[in-house]
């Protein structure tokens, strides 16, 4: 018989690797998957969802211009330089967002069609996610424990292309049309993959079983590397309260696919 312990370990470690190796698997296959998803004109049916673990490492703070605003119009872009103060009037913190927006406008510049086309909105039941408790009940991947909610209902984007954001934490990402202020950015181990996600009502009744709603796909300024989720990194993460920075996120394959297509590994 195994060891219950070494056995939960083992899926612990499955669930906070399984989005990189999604994406090593379409690099594996030439994106052949993604093609196959975009050209079907078959409805795919509901498949069987996984549970991974996931960092929530921003919450978005200020939406900047649109992708083609940033790139085409000089006025876009001061304008969002000029945001960064409100929320980080420090010299040193705008220094710091001064060089990472530089790296990530000259990434932003070599973007593809197909790159923007993918921080797309992503709306399905199936996709929830909730904290990982830092109390006795830290090991519940099962999703029947979150709890969902009925979220206000908001008037469809008639905007297509993404936005650029900025997070706390000095995050820098571009969000799907969908995203609003007080959206979470969730980051997965490893790799450049990351989604956003809409936090529970703030009346509802048990926030730490409360569910988040997928939003879509986005695309950080950074990546994260393979010790982001491990060791000190979560002290220095962790919320103030009792939750935990890590969440569980169950998705189905579907989205699986849609949100490692084209990642860094």
């Amino acid at each position: 018989m195994l060891n219950q312990t070494s056995d939960t370990d083992g899926n612990t470690e499955r669930q906070i690797t399984i989005v990189r190796t999604a994406g090593i698997i379409q690099q594996a296959l030439g994106q052949y998957v993604e093609r196959e998803t975009c050209q079907s004109d078959v409805a795919i049916p509901n498949t069987p969802s996984i549970i991974v673990v996931g960092l929530l490492c921003s919450k978005i703070i200020h939406l900047g211009p649109s992708s083609s605003s940033l790139v085409g119009s000089f006025r876009a872009q001061q304008e969002w330089v000029s945001s960064w103060k409100t929320h980080y009037p420090a010299s040193q913190d705008l220094e710091l967002l001064r060089e990472k927006d530089e790296r990530y406008t000259s990434r932003i510049l070599g973007f593809s069609d197909e790159d923007i086309t993918r921080i797309k909105d992503i709306r399905d039941p199936v996709a929830k996610a909730w904290y990982v408790s830092k109390g006795s009940e830290r090991h519940i991947p099962d999703a029947s424990y979150a709890i969902s909610h009925e979220y206000p209902g908001r008037e469809q984007t008639k905007s297509v292309n993404p936005r650029i954001c900025l997070g706390t934490n000095h995050a820098i990402a571009m969000v799907p049309p969908g995203a609003e202020l007080g959206d979470v950015i969730i980051r997965f181990w490893h790799c450049s993959a990351a989604i956003i996600m809409r936090p529970p009502p703030d009346n509802s009744s048990d926030a730490t079983r409360s569910s988040f709603r997928m939003i879509g796909r986005a695309d950080v300024a950074e990546d994260m590397g393979p010790g982001e989720l491990e060791g000190d990194y979560w002290g220095k993460m962790e919320n103030k309260s009792r939750f935990s920075a890590r969440v569980y996120v169950e998705l189905d394959f579907g989205i699986l696919q849609s949100i490692t297509a084209m990642i860094s590994t």
